[in-house]
């Protein structure tokens, strides 16, 4: 039992009087509640108490250690856990106190859903965030033990992914907007390539990351990949179209009477009449 529980020990030669009765479990004295000839009430001290012997010494009778190992059990602490977040198969350290030394029958759960116990020790358990788990605290149930839950909460970040860029098409310099899951709040956190080009983050809008078509881009479709710290890369699924304005370098002849055909020299026509 955990310190403060309160045991009868049976037996004979007693004394009926608590104070000639003295009671240690190990080293530690115990309270000796209550006094018979036959039993004696004590309480397992609820500081110092180790797991260990009842021994009882009646005043000029002499003494008895009883040959049962009594448990004292202790109820778990966490201390801390490390990392503080991440992503869904992240294995967490927990540290902390009377945990046991071994895994069977121990619980870790995170805000419900049980984690998968990798080792466990009795200042440390090792856990790996399972399928479905969401941001909360940890809670260690040992049985027998008790049961403790972490002060501080696990983080637990949203899979990288990309649901939609806003507009799909465009010139060069057009603010283009990327909605998804598994942004972090700073800019700095992201970067974004077209090719192997490297292009800036402006700001994050509404939980979406903003960019600008750089002017090297070319006319067409245009794929992304986003690369987001401690949280992994990704393709953004959908392309972006680079339209140019068209531009006109020259035309010949220089004049000519109505009718005559004249050649538009230039950039970014197109290829279609209409």
């Amino acid at each position: 039992g955990p310190p403060g529980t309160h045991v009868k020990i049976k037996g004979s030669g007693f004394s009926p009087k608590k104070r000639d009765n003295t009671v240690k479990l190990g080293d530690a004295k115990c309270k000796v509640i209550s006094a018979s000839p036959g039993e004696l009430a004590v309480q397992v001290p609820k500081k110092g108490a180790e797991t260990g012997r009842f021994t009882v010494e009646v005043k000029g009778l002499g003494s008895y250690e009883h040959p049962t190992v009594f448990p004292v059990v202790y109820p778990p602490d966490i201390s801390t856990f490390s990392p503080a977040a991440g992503n869904i198969g992240t294995e967490v350290t927990i540290k902390g106190t009377h945990f046991g030394a071994s895994p069977q029958g121990l619980q870790v759960l995170l805000t419900g859903r049980a984690c998968q116990v990798l080792s466990a020790g009795n200042n440390e358990i090792r856990v790996r965030v399972s399928q479905g788990s969401v941001s909360g605290k940890f809670k260690v149930i040992i049985p027998q033990m008790g049961t403790v839950e972490s002060d501080k909460v696990f983080e637990v970040w949203a899979p990288l992914a990309v649901t939609r860029m806003d507009p799909l098409f465009g010139m060069p310099g057009t603010s283009v907007k990327i909605f998804g899951s598994g942004f972090r709040a700073k800019t700095t956190d992201h970067t974004l390539y077209l090719g192997e080009q490297k292009l800036k983050i402006e700001k994050i809008e509404g939980g979406a990351l903003v960019f600008k078509i750089p002017a090297n881009a070319t006319d067409g479709p245009n794929s992304f990949r986003l690369e987001v710290k401690e949280r992994g890369a990704t393709m953004i699924p959908m392309p972006f179209t680079v339209m140019h304005a068209p531009e006109i370098s020259g035309f010949t002849p220089a004049r000519g009477p109505v009718g005559t055909a004249v050649a538009i020299n230039g950039n970014y026509f197109g290829t279609k009449v209409n």
